[in-house]
C-alpha cells in the first residue's frame, strides 16, 4: 500500500486538525513520525498542503540515535511505579527500533519508550502482567 492513500485519513482526528491549524507538541513513535510529519504536511487539506516544506527535525532523541548507530551506547533510568527502587541499563540502536538491556543480559526493542519497557519488563514485571491480565486473580 502506498503511504499517499492513507494520509488523508488523518483528517478523521480532531487533534491532528488542531495540530496541523495550530502547531503544538505531538509524542509520536520513532516509526510513526514520518507519516506524522507527511500528513500534517500533504494530508491535510488547507494549511501547507501544494506548499513545498523542508522539514528539519533534530532533537537529543535523535542525537542519541545518531550515537547509537555509530556504535556507541546510551543510558535509560526506569523507577518503580510501586516504590520498589530504579534501575539504569544500556540502550542501543537495534535492527529496527531502539532497544534496551535488561538486568539479564537480553536486549529487546523499546516498543515507544524505552525508559517505560524497561519499568514493565524488569522493575514491575509482575505488577505489570497483573496490570495486563486485568486484575489480582493468577490461577
Amino acid at each position: 500500500m502506498i503511504l499517499r492513500t492513507l494520509l488523508p485519513l488523518l483528517q478523521d482526528d480532531p487533534q491532528a486538525v488542531t495540530l496541523a491549524e495550530s502547531g503544538g507538541r505531538a509524542f509520536v513513535s520513532a516509526s510513526m513520525r514520518p507519516y506524522l510529519i507527511a500528513a500534517l504536511v500533504d494530508g491535510l487539506d488547507g494549511g501547507l498542503a501544494g506548499v513545498p516544506v523542508v522539514v528539519v527535525a533534530a532533537d537529543d532523541a535523535q542525537a542519541q540515535g545518531a550515537k547509537q548507530r555509530r556504535g556507541g551506547y546510551g543510558t535509560v533510568t526506569a523507577c518503580s511505579r510501586y516504590g520498589r527502587g530504579c534501575i539504569t541499563a544500556r540502550v542501543r540502536w537495534g535492527a529496527v527500533e531502539d532497544e534496551v538491556q535488561l538486568p539479564g543480559g537480553t536486549w529487546i526493542g523499546c516498543r515507544s519508550d524505552c525508559r517505560e519497557t524497561l519499568r514493565e519488563e524488569a522493575v514491575d514485571f509482575w505488577e505489570t502482567q497483573r496490570e495486563r491480565r486485568g486484575g489480582d486473580n493468577w490461577r
